[in-house]
């Protein structure tokens, strides 16, 4: 990533993604310090909001963590994963009605469709990890690409 930033330095998904492949090494601070060179370039990539987000509750900065989904949410409008991972924060706040206003606004947008991983992240959030298996286990099936993030969880919620 470092190479094709030498050759790309404006590109934002790779930025992004060099940001990316930092927190999930366990460098939030890196990943923070190139998320933020990233958001000088367009403070509008909304994909640098949300990862930012999971770097920071890597850290247990649940404040800036809500901060950066939220900032994602405005920009980008409610989407699966962003809901999924605001879930998160609010559960690690202990908000559990934010939790619930979450899934209900997570069940309008999705209009029927379960996105199984997103979806178990709010079940989580909710400390209902019965259903959140149930649907890791559906993305499974589904061959769910958002697995990847899977790796991330115990690090950002202890109790997993």
């Amino acid at each position: 990533m470092e190479s094709a930033l030498e050759f790309d330095p404006l590109s934002m998904i790779i930025n992004a993604n060099l940001g990316m492949i930092l927190s999930f090494s366990g460098e939030q601070d890196k990943a923070i310090e190139q998320y933020r060179k990233a958001l000088e370039i367009d403070p509008d990539f909304v994909l640098t909001h949300y990862w930012l987000g999971m770097a920071y509750l890597g850290k247990g900065e649940t404040d800036n963590a809500l901060k950066s989904f939220s900032k994602g949410i405005k920009i980008g409008k409610d989407s699966p994963l962003a809901l999924g991972y605001l879930g998160l924060v609010h559960g690690l706040r202990s908000e559990k009605s934010e939790i619930e206003n979450i899934l209900e606004r997570f069940t309008q947008l999705t209009n029927g469709y379960i996105h199984p991983y997103c979806e178990a992240l709010i079940h989580i959030a909710l400390g209902d990890y019965d259903k959140s298996f149930i649907l890791l286990n559906q993305a499974f099936d589904e061959r769910d690409p958002l697995l990847i993030y899977l790796h991330s969880l115990p690090g950002l919620i202890p109790a997993l």
